[in-house]
Protein backbone atom coordinates (compact mmCIF):
# COMPACT_ATOMS: atom_id res chain seq x y z
CA UNK A 1 0.00 0.00 0.00
CA UNK A 2 2.71 2.49 0.93
CA UNK A 3 4.27 2.21 -2.58
CA UNK A 4 0.98 3.01 -4.33
CA UNK A 5 0.41 6.38 -1.88
CA UNK A 6 3.87 7.44 -3.09
CA UNK A 7 3.18 6.51 -6.97
CA UNK A 8 -0.15 8.43 -6.48
CA UNK A 9 1.77 11.69 -4.71
CA UNK A 10 4.48 11.61 -7.59
CA UNK A 11 2.50 11.26 -10.62
CA UNK A 12 0.00 14.28 -8.45
CA UNK A 13 3.73 16.50 -8.21
CA UNK A 14 4.05 15.42 -11.96
CA UNK A 15 0.58 16.75 -12.46
CA UNK A 16 1.11 20.19 -10.56
CA UNK A 17 4.44 20.86 -12.24
CA UNK A 18 3.41 20.50 -15.44
CA UNK A 19 0.11 22.49 -14.99
CA UNK A 20 2.96 25.30 -13.49
CA UNK A 21 5.07 25.03 -16.83
CA UNK A 22 1.94 25.39 -19.07
CA UNK A 23 0.45 28.85 -17.21
CA UNK A 24 4.23 29.77 -17.57
CA UNK A 25 3.93 28.74 -21.13
CA UNK A 26 1.06 30.77 -21.75
CA UNK A 27 2.28 33.85 -19.88
CA UNK A 28 5.54 33.66 -21.66
CA UNK A 29 3.83 32.94 -25.48
CA UNK A 30 0.40 35.08 -25.05
CA UNK A 31 1.15 37.34 -28.13
CA UNK A 32 1.80 35.03 -29.88
CA UNK A 33 -0.93 32.57 -28.95
CA UNK A 34 -3.71 35.51 -28.86
CA UNK A 35 -2.71 36.78 -32.08
CA UNK A 36 -3.06 33.20 -33.65
CA UNK A 37 -6.14 32.81 -32.36
CA UNK A 38 -7.42 36.00 -33.68
CA UNK A 39 -6.84 35.00 -37.26
CA UNK A 40 -8.32 31.90 -36.56
CA UNK A 41 -11.19 33.19 -34.62
CA UNK A 42 -11.71 36.31 -36.92
CA UNK A 43 -15.07 37.36 -36.16
CA UNK A 44 -17.16 38.76 -32.78
CA UNK A 45 -19.44 35.55 -32.82
CA UNK A 46 -17.15 32.99 -32.86
CA UNK A 47 -15.01 34.45 -30.23
CA UNK A 48 -18.01 34.58 -28.56
CA UNK A 49 -18.94 30.81 -28.94
CA UNK A 50 -14.82 29.88 -28.03
CA UNK A 51 -15.87 32.23 -24.51
CA UNK A 52 -18.80 30.48 -24.02
CA UNK A 53 -18.46 26.50 -25.40
CA UNK A 54 -18.13 24.17 -22.90
CA UNK A 55 -19.12 20.74 -23.46
CA UNK A 56 -21.77 20.06 -20.23
CA UNK A 57 -23.81 23.05 -22.16
CA UNK A 58 -26.08 21.82 -24.97
CA UNK A 59 -25.55 23.99 -28.45
CA UNK A 60 -28.81 26.14 -28.28
CA UNK A 61 -27.26 27.32 -24.83
CA UNK A 62 -24.29 28.40 -26.21
CA UNK A 63 -25.75 29.94 -28.80
CA UNK A 64 -27.70 31.77 -26.74
CA UNK A 65 -25.27 33.14 -24.24
CA UNK A 66 -23.20 33.39 -27.49
CA UNK A 67 -25.59 35.54 -29.16
CA UNK A 68 -26.39 33.08 -31.84
CA UNK A 69 -28.07 30.45 -33.37
CA UNK A 70 -27.83 26.79 -32.44
CA UNK A 71 -27.21 26.44 -36.05
CA UNK A 72 -23.98 28.71 -36.18
CA UNK A 73 -22.64 27.39 -32.71
CA UNK A 74 -23.36 23.59 -34.72
CA UNK A 75 -20.89 25.07 -37.64
CA UNK A 76 -18.16 26.28 -35.76
CA UNK A 77 -18.43 22.86 -33.48
CA UNK A 78 -17.48 21.05 -37.02
CA UNK A 79 -15.28 23.42 -38.33
CA UNK A 80 -12.84 23.84 -35.63
CA UNK A 81 -13.12 20.02 -34.44
CA UNK A 82 -12.23 19.53 -38.18
CA UNK A 83 -9.01 22.07 -37.82
CA UNK A 84 -7.94 20.56 -34.55
CA UNK A 85 -9.00 23.04 -32.16
CA UNK A 86 -11.93 20.73 -30.63
CA UNK A 87 -11.26 16.84 -29.57
CA UNK A 88 -13.68 13.96 -28.79
CA UNK A 89 -13.23 13.37 -24.76
CA UNK A 90 -15.17 10.74 -23.74
CA UNK A 91 -17.78 11.46 -26.18
CA UNK A 92 -17.95 15.19 -25.29
CA UNK A 93 -16.81 17.15 -27.60
CA UNK A 94 -14.19 19.35 -25.35
CA UNK A 95 -11.42 22.26 -26.61
CA UNK A 96 -8.04 21.23 -26.95
CA UNK A 97 -6.19 24.47 -25.64
CA UNK A 98 -8.47 26.11 -22.52
CA UNK A 99 -7.52 29.49 -23.45
CA UNK A 100 -9.14 32.70 -24.72
CA UNK A 101 -7.27 35.83 -24.67
CA UNK A 102 -7.62 38.43 -22.39
CA UNK A 103 -9.19 41.02 -24.85
CA UNK A 104 -11.68 38.77 -25.78
CA UNK A 105 -13.03 38.63 -22.39
CA UNK A 106 -13.60 41.90 -21.34
CA UNK A 107 -15.09 42.65 -24.90
CA UNK A 108 -17.74 40.01 -23.37
CA UNK A 109 -17.72 40.89 -20.14
CA UNK A 110 -18.80 45.07 -21.55
CA UNK A 111 -21.26 43.18 -23.92
CA UNK A 112 -23.25 41.60 -20.64
CA UNK A 113 -23.09 44.43 -19.23
CA UNK A 114 -24.58 46.49 -21.43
Amino acid sequence: MALEEEIIKKIEKISSDISELKKAYFIVNSDIIDKYMNRIFNTDIRRNIWIKYDCSKTQQEIGKLAGTSQKNVSRFIEKYFENGFLIDKNGKISKVLNYTPINWLQKSDEEEKE
